[in-house]
C-alpha cells in the first residue's frame, strides 16, 4: 500500500484533492495533510510518505524549498507538484529537481488518478528491488543470465556504501586486475528489426549483447555482468578492460555494428569514465546515464562519452523577448501565419542544437517555448480547448527522442492549435481590423501604408487586405480616400485654407495628385467644390 501526504495553504484544495485521491484510488492506505511546507517537513520525517503533492506557491517555505531539502534526507520521496502555466519558471526549477509530475489546477481528475498510477508501479517496482538485494542468495532465480540481471541491477542502482556480500557476489562473474579499469556502459535499443531478439523477451537480448561484447574485447577486456531494464529498451554493463577509453570506444562501435548484424538491434552505447576500483562502479553508471541522454542533441556516432558529454553546454536557453512577440502576433493570425509560426518554432529548436544545451536544459527550454504557445491560447479562450494546453513534458520527451522529434512534436501542436482555433482567429481579425479602421480616422494625414500596418501588426500584407477587405466592404486604399476626402470636404467647406495646405492636411504632398484623386470622386476640383458650397449657402 502507499501513503499519501498533501501539501496547500488553502484548506479546501486540501480536503478536496484528499478526497480525489481516496475515490480515485484503491491502493493509498494512509493519507495526512500539512498546510505550508515547514509542517510538511516534519512531517515528512515522521509520516514517511510515499509520495507528497504539493502546491508550489506557498507562504514561508515554498514547495521547491520543500522538495529540495526532503529530497536530500529522503531520496526515494516522489513528488507531484500543482501548479499553473504561467509558474514557468517554478516549473522549470522542478523538472531540475527530478519531480515526477506537475498538475494545473483546477486538477483532472484523470490526470491525478494516472500520475499516482504511474507512481504506484514506480513504488512497487522499488520495493521489489529491494526485496531482491536482501533475499538474493535465497531468491534468486535459478536460470543464471536472470540471476546476473537482478544481482546487477542492485548493483548498477546502488547508492552510498556497497555491502561486501554485494562486491562479492558481483566478483563471482570476473576477476578484476589493478592494471584495468572498470567502465560502468548504457545501452539504448534506438531500432528493432528482428522480433525474435527484443528487449524483455526470452533472455534472448542479455545473452546477444554479453556474448558480442567477450567476443570483440577479447583478451583485453569482458563483460563483467549485464543489467536489463525490465520492459525497456534500456540496458546496462559492467565492463572490465585495459583499453583506453577511445580504444575501447572503437571496439564498441564494433560490437553496435555486429549487434545489428546478428540481431537487428540498432543500439547506442554511453560510457561512464573508467574508474580503478570496482566499489566505484555506480558513479561511472550514473555517468553513463547522464551521458546517454545526450543522445538526442549530441549527433552521436553510437558511443557517446564523458568527454562528449563535457562538449554540452551547461548554460541555460532562453527565449528572446523579440521572439516571444513574434510568437504572440502570429498566434493572433494563425489561420495566416501557421507556417510562420511553426518555422520560428523549428528555428528555436534547432537552437537549442547548436548551442548543445544539456538534456535538462532541453527539457526546460522546450517547454518554456511549447508554455509560451500555450499561454497565448490559453489567454485568448478564457481557457477553452483544454485538451490542447494540457501538457506532460515527461511524456513528450519519452516519445521525442531526438531533435527531429521534437520539431515533429512542434508542428503537430501548432497544427492541432490552427484547427481548433479557427473562431478565434476570426474574432481576433475583426479586432485588428476595427483598430486599423479607427487608426484611419484619426491619423489620415500621416502616409499610411498597407505593409507598414502588415508589419506593425505582424501579419501578411495580402492576408491583412483581405481581412480588410472582408470586414469593410473596400480595399485599404479605397477606405483612406474616402476618410481623406471627406476631411478635405470639411476644410474647403469650413476654412479659407489653400488647396495646397488642405492637401497637406489630409496626408497629399502633392497638390496636383489631390486635386485630380479630388475630382474624379467629387467630380470637380477643389476650388470648384469651394465656390459651389458657398453659392449653395
Amino acid at each position: 500500500m502507499v501513503k499519501v501526504l498533501v501539501v496547500d495553504d488553502e484548506a479546501y484544495i486540501r480536503r478536496g484533492i484528499i478526497h480525489k485521491v481516496k475515490r480515485l484510488t484503491d491502493f493509498v492506505d494512509e493519507i495526512e495533510e500539512a498546510k505550508n511546507g515547514e509542517e510538511a517537513f516534519h512531517k515528512i520525517n515522521s509520516f514517511r510518505p510515499d509520495i507528497v503533492i504539493t502546491d508550489i506557491k506557498m507562504p514561508g517555505m515554498n514547495g521547491l524549498l520543500l522538495i529540495e531539502k526532503s529530497l536530500e534526507k529522503n531520496p526515494f520521496i516522489k513528488f507531484i507538484i500543482i501548479s499553473g502555466y504561467d509558474d514557468f519558471e517554478y516549473a522549470r526549477k522542478a523538472v531540475r529537481l527530478g519531480v515526477f509530475d506537475y498538475l494545473l489546477k483546477p486538477i483532472v481528475n484523470d490526470e491525478l488518478k494516472q500520475a499516482l498510477v504511474s507512481l504506484k508501479q514506480k513504488i512497487q517496482e522499488e520495493r521489489k528491488n529491494a526485496r531482491l538485494l536482501g533475499n538474493w542468495a535465497e531468491n534468486a532465480e535459478k536460470d543464471m543470465i536472470y540471476k546476473k540481471n537482478r544481482i546487477m541491477e542492485s548493483f548498477c542502482r546502488w547508492t552510498g556504501e556497497i555491502p561486501g556480500e554485494l562486491l562479492d557476489k558481483v566478483l563471482e562473474y570476473g576477476s578484476i586486475q589493478e592494471d584495468g579499469y572498470i567502465t560502468g556502459i548504457q545501452i539504448e535499443v534506438l531500432e528493432q528489426k528482428n522480433q525474435y531478439c527484443l528487449p524483455g523477451e526470452n533472455g534472448l537480448y542479455p545473452f546477444v549483447v554479453t556474448n558480442i561484447l567477450e567476443e570483440c574485447l577479447e583478451k583485453n577486456g569482458r563483460c563483467i555482468g549485464f543489467y536489463e531494464e525490465s520492459q525497456n529498451v534500456k540496458a546496462g554493463a559492467l565492463v572490465y578492460h585495459t583499453y583506453s577509453i577511445r580504444r575501447l570506444e572503437k571496439e564498441l562501435l564494433a560490437v553496435r555494428d555486429k549487434i545489428m548484424e546478428i540481431s537487428g538491434l540498432s543500439v547506442c552505447f554511453a560510457l561512464g569514465n573508467p574508474q580503478r576500483s570496482l566499489k566505484a562502479f555506480p558513479k561511472s553508471y550514473r555517468e553513463a546515464g547522464n551521458a546517454l541522454q545526450q543522445k538526442m542533441i549530441y549527433d552521436t556516432k553510437g558511443v557517446i562519452t564523458q568527454e562528449d558529454y563535457g562538449l554540452i553546454q551547461k548554460n541555460d536557453y532562453t527565449i528572446s523577448e523579440n521572439d516571444r512577440r513574434l510568437l504572440s502576433h502570429y498566434l493572433l493570425f494563425i489561420a495566416a501565419d501557421q507556417e510562420k509560426l511553426t518555422e520560428l518554432g523549428i528555428k528555436m529548436i534547432d537552437d537549442f542544437y547548436e548551442k548543445k544545451v544539456s538534456y535538462r536544459n532541453l527539457k526546460t527550454a522546450y517547454l518554456d517555448l511549447v508554455i509560451t504557445v500555450l499561454n497565448e491560447v490559453k489567454n485568448r479562450n478564457n481557457g477553452q480547448y483544454r485538451e490542447i494546453y494540457e501538457l506532460d513534458v515527461e511524456k513528450i520527451f519519452e516519445q521525442c527522442n531526438s531533435i527531429e522529434g521534437l520539431k515533429k512534436h512542434f508542428r503537430g501542436l501548432i497544427e492541432s492549435i490552427a484547427q481548433v482555433t479557427k473562431t478565434e482567429d476570426s474574432d481576433s481579425s475583426k479586432g485588428i481590423i476595427k483598430e486599423i479602421e479607427q487608426r484611419i480616422h484619426t491619423e489620415y494625414f500621416h502616409d499610411l501604408k498597407l505593409s507598414a500596418l502588415a508589419n506593425e501588426y505582424y501579419i501578411n500584407q495580402s492576408y491583412l487586405s483581405t481581412l480588410f477587405l472582408q470586414e469593410t466592404g473596400k480595399n485599404f486604399i479605397k477606405y483612406l480616400t474616402e476618410v481623406r476626402l471627406e476631411k478635405a470636404r470639411e476644410l474647403l467647406e469650413t476654412t479659407q485654407f489653400s488647396t495646397s495646405q488642405v492637401a497637406e492636411f489630409v496626408g497629399y504632398n502633392d497638390r496636383s495628385y489631390f486635386t485630380s484623386v479630388f475630382q474624379k470622386k467629387m467630380g470637380v476640383s477643389p476650388a470648384e467644390y469651394r465656390k459651389k458650397v458657398k453659392d449653395e449657402n
